[in-house]
């Protein structure tokens, strides 16, 4: 953020209470998944187990939490509308946390256990319920994988949205690298 700031962006510090995680994210989606696994799931053995208990998650949910969560959903919609009036784009990290250690669930969050898969998808899944054009830049620095930030712009803003980013990427202050053995197509 100092380095937009010092690039000559205006940084407003938003509190969007309705915005902080995790909301009704199951509610809002998980019927959804329930519907496009249907046929899939009456053989449950051919999923994982962590599939297998989302999925069974999903298939509880009733018609009342799907309501309560398309209700949420369009309540988060509202409140970034609203704090879309006073600024161009929201910006949020990419995720929550890097990585984990195969076979750990949790990871250390500000020196707290935390829930890997919450914490990963903390401000993706945002994006995803809002319905909003967003678009992930890698920062730089050391670490791999690199931490990335979020921008978030109103309906209809991918053309600003990626303005933005190209501008970032020449000022230095997102990077993008070719994957290792990448080969442009000849």
């Amino acid at each position: 953020l100092a380095g937009l700031e010092a690039a000559g962006a205006t940084v407003t510090h938003l509190t969007v209470a309705e915005l902080d995680p995790p909301g009704l994210t199951e509610a809002s989606m998980y019927p959804e998944v329930a519907a496009a696994h249907r046929q899939r799931w009456r053989e449950p053995h051919r999923f994982g187990p962590g599939v297998r208990n989302r999925l069974s998650r999903a298939f509880a949910l009733g018609v009342d939490d799907y309501v309560a969560g398309l209700a949420w959903r369009r309540s988060i919609q509202a409140a970034a509308h609203r704090a879309l009036q006073n600024v161009d784009v929201l910006v949020t990290p990419t995720v929550g946390v890097l990585r984990k250690t195969i076979g750990d669930d949790e990871v250390d969050i500000a020196g707290s256990p935390g829930g890997f898969r919450a914490n990963v998808a903390r401000f993706s899944a945002l994006v995803n319920h809002l319905g909003f054009p967003a678009l992930a830049l890698p920062l730089p620095g050391a670490s791999h994988p690199p931490p990335s930030l979020q921008i978030i712009g109103p309906p209809w803003s991918e053309h600003r949205l990626l303005e933005i980013g190209a501008a970032l990427e020449h000022a230095g202050l997102t990077i993008t690298r070719r994957p290792p053995h990448w080969r442009p197509q000849t």
